[in-house]
Formats: C-alpha cells, sequence, structure tokens
C-alpha cells in the first residue's frame, strides 16, 4: 500500500466534502498502519464533523500517543469540554504540560466548573495579561467570575471587553447577564436587547429579558419576550416557569402554581421549580407540603440558601446532635428563630450557627441553646461527624404544627438604652423605617421618608429613626420641610450594631416601617408595629394574609397596600390608629 498516495485521495475527498469516502480511505490506512499520524488526526476531524465527539476523542488520544502536536492538544480540548470533561482536561495538563492560549483557557475553564476558583482566576489573570485583545479570554472570564457570583467584577471585565468591540454579541448577551444576577434590572435589558439586535434568535436571552421586565413591573412586555421565546423554542420548560414567575411577581398565586404544576410535571425535581411551588405554598401557610418543595432552596441556580445541603431533610430524633446553620437574610433567620425553642424542646443538644452581627441578642434569649458565630464555627464544623447538619428554614419540616410552635416563641432580650433627655417625656415615641437595601426587591418595599409626612405631622409625639444606611440628608431635608425634630443616634452603627439598634426600638412605643429587617427586630422585641405590606411586587410569604394579622409576630399589624406604588391611604390608616 502506498500511504501516500493513499492519503492524497482521501484529502481531496476531505476537500471536497465527502467525508464518508475519505473515512473509508483513512481506516483502511490504518488497519494495516494503525500509528500512522496523518490518518489518526483526519479521522479524528471527521468524527468531529459527523458529531461523534467520543470517536474524534479516541482519534485524538491516539494520534498523540504518536507525535506531539499543539494543534491536537488544542482540538482535543475544545473537545473535552463540550463534553464537560473536565477530569481529562485537568489530567491532560499534567500530561502534556501545552501552555497555548485556547489549552490554557480550556483549562480554567474545566478548573472552574471543579470549583476551583484562586487557581481558575489566577489563570484567566495572566492570559488576559499576556492576550490584552482576544475577546475570548475576556468571554470566558467573564463568565467565570459570573460563576463565582462576583457579578461588578465580571460586569467591569465586559465593559473592557466592550471598549474593544462595542458590538461584540457575546460581550452584550453576557454583561446583560452578568447585571440581571446583580439585580440590576435596567442594565440588563439594555445590553440584552443590545445582543438581540445582533441575534434575535437566543431563546436565553429573550427568557432573561422576561425575567427583568416583569421585576420592573413591564408585565406586557415580559410576555411579549415570553412569546417570543415560544416562536424559538416552544417545547422549552423554561416558559412555563418564567410565565409563572410574571404571575407570582404580580400576586396572582393561583396561576403561578398552575403553571409551576405543569414545569414540575416534566421536570419534577428541578430546584428553581419546586423552590417557588415551595413559595407558593408558603404564602398560603400550607406548612405541611411546602417544606417538600421550599427544600430545593439549597440547590437553585442563582441563590443558594443555607449553610448546609440539607435538601434529603435528614431523620434527627430526640438525641440525636444538630447543627443549624443561619441562612438568608437577617430578617428569614428571626422568622426561623420563632420556632427554635419547640425544636429545642425536643432537641436538646442543638447548636445554632449565627450571623455575627445577632450573636449577642440571641446568646441572652437563647440561654438554652449553643449559640456560635458564624465567623467562629469551622474548628465545628470540621469536626462534626457526630452532628445532624440542617439549616433554619428547615425547622418547617420539623415542626408538626407551626401555629403551636409559635406559641413557644420567645422575645429578643436586650439591654436598655439611654435616651437623650430631649426623648424623655410623656409623649409617645415612634420609630420609623421607611426602606429595604434588598437588591432584589428593595425598591418595591421602599418609599421617601417625606411620604410619612401625615404622621410626622401629629402633634406631641417623639420621631426616632430607626433606619440604617445613609439617610442623614433625607432626615435633615424632611426635618426642615415639616418643621419637625427626628431622632438619629449619629454614634449608633445602624446596619452592624443589631443588639443597639434593637434597645433603641424596644424603647418605641410604635414602630413604622417597611418590609425591612426593622419590622423583624420590632416584631422578634414584641413592640407594637405596622408594617406596610406591598401589593404584589415585593411582598415576601411571611406578610401574607387574609387580614392584618401575622402569625409570625403577634405584636406586628399588617397594613396592605391597596394600590401598587401608592402608599396615601396605608399612611393615613396608622395616622388615625395612632392618633386613636
Amino acid at each position: 500500500m502506498n500511504v501516500s498516495t493513499q492519503l492524497k485521495k482521501a484529502f481531496e475527498f476531505l476537500r471536497t466534502g465527502n467525508l464518508n469516502e475519505a473515512e473509508v480511505i483513512l481506516k483502511k490506512v490504518l488497519s494495516k498502519y494503525p500509528r500512522q499520524f496523518d490518518s489518526l488526526v483526519n479521522c479524528g476531524f471527521i468524527q468531529l464533523q459527523k458529531k461523534n465527539l467520543a470517536e474524534a476523542k479516541r482519534y485524538f488520544y491516539s494520534a498523540l500517543e504518536v507525535k506531539y502536536d499543539s494543534k491536537i492538544v488544542d482540538n482535543l480540548a475544545e473537545l473535552l469540554r463540550q463534553t464537560q470533561s473536565w477530569d481529562e482536561i485537568i489530567q491532560l495538563k499534567d500530561r502534556i504540560h501545552s501552555s497555548s492560549v485556547v489549552f490554557e483557557l480550556n483549562y480554567a475553564i474545566a478548573l472552574r466548573n471543579k470549583n476551583n476558583k484562586e487557581k481558575s482566576l489566577e489563570i484567566f489573570e495572566k492570559l488576559l495579561e499576556a492576550n490584552p485583545k482576544n475577546l475570548n479570554i475576556y468571554i470566558a472570564y467573564g463568565f467565570s467570575l459570573n460563576y463565582f457570583q462576583m457579578y461588578e467584577e465580571a460586569i467591569s471585565l465586559y465593559q473592557r471587553g466592550l471598549n474593544l468591540d462595542p458590538e461584540n454579541y457575546f460581550l452584550n448577551y453576557n454583561l446583560g447577564i452578568a447585571y440581571s444576577n446583580n439585580e440590576d434590572q435596567v442594565n440588563s435589558i439594555k445590553y440584552l436587547q443590545k445582543s438581540i439586535t445582533k441575534n434575535d434568535n437566543n431563546f436565553d436571552a429573550w427568557i432573561t429579558l422576561a425575567a427583568q421586565q416583569v421585576k420592573l413591573r413591564k408585565t406586557n412586555e415580559a410576555m411579549e419576550s415570553i412569546q417570543k421565546c415560544k416562536e424559538i423554542d416552544p417545547e422549552n420548560n423554561l416558559i412555563l416557569f418564567q410565565t409563572a414567575v410574571v404571575h407570582m411577581k404580580n400576586g396572582n398565586i393561583s396561576d403561578t402554581k398552575k403553571y409551576l404544576n405543569r414545569y414540575l410535571e416534566l421536570e419534577p425535581h428541578n430546584p428553581d421549580g419546586n423552590f417557588h411551588m415551595g413559595l407558593c405554598l408558603l404564602f398560603e401557610q400550607d406548612f405541611k407540603e411546602a417544606p417538600v418543595y421550599y427544600r430545593y432552596r439549597v440547590k437553585t441556580s442563582h441563590n443558594r440558601y443555607g449553610m448546609f445541603n440539607d435538601i434529603h431533610l435528614p431523620e434527627i430524633k430526640n438525641d440525636t446532635k444538630v447543627i443549624i446553620g443561619q441562612e438568608q437574610g437577617i430578617g428569614d433567620q428571626l422568622i426561623f428563630l420563632r420556632l427554635l425553642p419547640s425544636f429545642v424542646n425536643r432537641h436538646k443538644n442543638t447548636t445554632y450557627i449565627t450571623t455575627d452581627k445577632l450573636f449577642d441578642l440571641l446568646k441572652n434569649t437563647f440561654n438554652d441553646t449553643t449559640i456560635i458565630k458564624e465567623s467562629e464555627c469551622d474548628d465545628l464544623i470540621n469536626n462534626s461527624q457526630e452532628y445532624t447538619k440542617i439549616n433554619i428554614g428547615s425547622l418547617l419540616h420539623y415542626e408538626a404544627n407551626i401555629k403551636n410552635s409559635l406559641q413557644l416563641a420567645r422575645d429578643l432580650v436586650t439591654h436598655k438604652y439611654e435616651l437623650p433627655p430631649a426623648l424623655k417625656n410623656k409623649n409617645k415615641k415612634i420609630g420609623l423605617s421607611w426602606s429595604s437595601v434588598n437588591k432584589s426587591n428593595g425598591k418595591d418595599k421602599s418609599l421617601p421618608l417625606i411620604d410619612y409626612a401625615p404622621i410626622l405631622n401629629i402633634p406631641n409625639l417623639n420621631f426616632i429613626s430607626l433606619q440604617y444606611g445613609d439617610v442623614i440628608q433625607d432626615i435633615k431635608d424632611t426635618e426642615k420641610n415639616l418643621g419637625i425634630n427626628l431622632y438619629y443616634d449619629k454614634n449608633l452603627d445602624y446596619f452592624n450594631d443589631i443588639s443597639k439598634l434593637s434597645a433603641l426600638i424596644k424603647e418605641c412605643d410604635y414602630v413604622v416601617t417597611t418590609s425591612n429587617v426593622t419590622a423583624h427586630l420590632a416584631g422578634s422585641l414584641g413592640v407594637k408595629t405596622f408594617v406596610l405590606v406591598p401589593k404584589s411586587h415585593g411582598k415576601m410569604w411571611y406578610w401574607f394574609s387574609q387580614d392584618d394579622k401575622c402569625i409570625w409576630y403577634p405584636s406586628i399589624q399588617l397594613i396592605h397596600q391597596s394600590k401598587d406604588g401608592f402608599w396615601d391611604k396605608e399612611i393615613n390608616k396608622i395616622k388615625q390608629i395612632i392618633m386613636n
């Protein structure tokens, strides 16, 4: 057999697109000369074009056993990335020590997907430094920053890439996703729409666009984007899920459940679908069924709640040693901590790992439970083989009757706050909080301080600011406009010193607040509190009620918004209650 002649025939067939004829000749050569390099390589490329990736991989590996070739290594790395063979890429790096840009890029991606954050990002940074105009590096590096929830860094990197190529489809699309993850809906929509002008057939861009639009109350536009998704890929199950989310944002729980049920019939173990169904059931106070779905919160695609993976809700006997981890925000922790005394009554050997800011309050309140700061829990977790570990939200599963369990809830124990002389009079003290910094839905739960004017104009009252954040100028402007005094403790770190803030809240006769951490602190302290609850957007499941009572905090009166975006009626209602 004249190998050279046979290869020329095969290459001519390849040039004209006759893959099958070329493959027959190359395999004939390999049957006689199994280590013939060119035949192995080209058989690999033929299998790649035929989408026979496993066969292509086999040929490339065989070719590399014959001779090292950097192009083959690069193609093999690309193939392994397509098949998500992350371990093989890492092993290949150890074997061949390639330093090409293509291989190093795939190596960094493999490390990312094996959650080796430090090494992955280090390689990306070195690649970018050496190749500052390589857009593929910007795209993959930015995706990895997104993956590791470093959204600000991802946004900055994508912007640098767009300085090189403002019209690049992938940079615009991924920047839109990064802004979405960072809860910046306006910029997310801007860049997603720009990417769609380059390629309007991207299902993922349209479905993400719908999610951003509904967060901005653009329901009609969101449904139009979902309709576009139906045209692109009518069988895609995400259409059902995103339609459910639109209904949930608009406060329509029954329709939300209808679409989620259809979605979960198709994808019964999908974390996002199950988690949202859990939220629906919590809205309906169906505490028996909710935990079966709500447990999936530890696996959701964006925010994975909880310190531990307790998705299987492990069995806990009375003598089981239990570690409970904090989860979500301070408000969520305070809600679930209302169930802790009932749980500890049955499980004496319980340890709770708390957000550091709550440590002093919880240590004083739960003196029959071991309380440990999150910043000091590593040794405990590393030596916790004999413990069963769950997240605080999972107490919903372990309490047979939530309403009975709440009968044992404890109000937080705090120290005495030393009021200034100006507040030591017989006038009632009204604590005010008006804003939420929650990136996801804070705007829907906030209002300007000046909107409290009907309350602030009530005579013979002392007003106290309980609002965290940069509010001094807001307070000064309101005092000037209304001619009132609003006490603000300049020596109190309202955001971090939760113990002192709680002591200040405890001094109030009434608290008026939006749905934020102040509401939970006031409720946990047993202070009479009016919580302004949004009609739909921004409404949390624990404020859902057919009347104004809150089962979690008996001292809280829920003031339900009657019209999205407007609080006049509700604020005047609170004014009348206080005056009477």
